[in-house]
């Protein structure tokens, strides 16, 4: 079944929204890092012979929505342009699925239009859905997800460190260099770790160059919140 395919109002653009099938329950979509709505294409056919309505949007900025310059696309403010979209294409209530950014779209989202969300299921959630809701709303409206292209310098050796990066695909690298001026590769980042140990250190600076070995995708948390998070 081919899908029905929408540009829906969000704000500062408008979002590609792909519906598939005419059931009575509504089910939302909502991909992670590095993906689109086309990251669902082998769930949604069983969806829809379940009797439910597929809603897979593209967010804010991916795929075949818009890339407006100016506008944020934190987790807290894509859900503001996915609510605003299904207002949109009059979905007044329905079951969400998210995916690693797109779990943190759908938590902030049962948080403020709790009328919204029916159900929630959270895929690799980037914050723990075992927190209290309280707790998961203030991490998730700290955090940025930023895509880093290769070759993306965060920091040069003695730079102030203003974020703390969490990868969740792709590599950082960490350099120093020798005094005839090579760079040498002393570790590397992925998502089993983070950029900002000079943060928890109470220190100002890094001791390394931190570039992108590749395209890399992760949530990013300025110092001062961190800090205040570990107290």
């Amino acid at each position: 079944m081919e899908p029905d395919r929408f540009r829906l109002d969000a704000g500062p653009g408008s979002l590609h929204v792909a519906r598939t099938g005419h059931g009575a329950r509504a089910i939302v979509l909502v991909h992670g890092f590095g993906t689109t709505h086309a990251v669902w294409r082998g769930l949604a056919p069983a969806l829809v012979r379940a009797r439910c309505t597929v809603w897979t949007p593209d967010l804010l900025g991916f795929g075949e929505s818009d890339r407006p310059i100016e506008a944020p696309l934190d987790a807290a403010a894509q859900a503001g342009y996915l609510r605003d979209a299904l207002a949109a294409g009059s979905v007044p209530r329905a079951t969400f699925v998210g995916l690693d950014l797109g779990a943190l779209v759908v938590l902030v989202l049962a948080a403020v239009a709790p009328q919204l969300v029916e159900r929630a299921v959270l895929v690799s959630p980037l914050v723990p859905a075992s927190l209290p809701p309280d707790e998961r709303l203030r991490l998730v409206s700290r955090l940025e997800h930023v895509v880093l292209p290769k070759g993306k310098v965060l920091y040069e050796a003695g730079d102030a460190v203003q974020h703390a990066y969490f990868p969740t695909q792709g590599l950082f690298s960490l350099l120093v260099t020798t005094p005839n001026g090579d760079a040498v590769e002393v570790a590397m980042v992925g998502s089993e770790g983070f950029i900002g140990l000079p943060i928890i250190l109470h220190s100002d600076t890094t001791s390394y160059r931190i570039v992108a070995q590749r395209p890399t995708a992760a949530v990013r948390m300025r110092a001062e919140a961190l800090r205040a998070e570990l107290g």
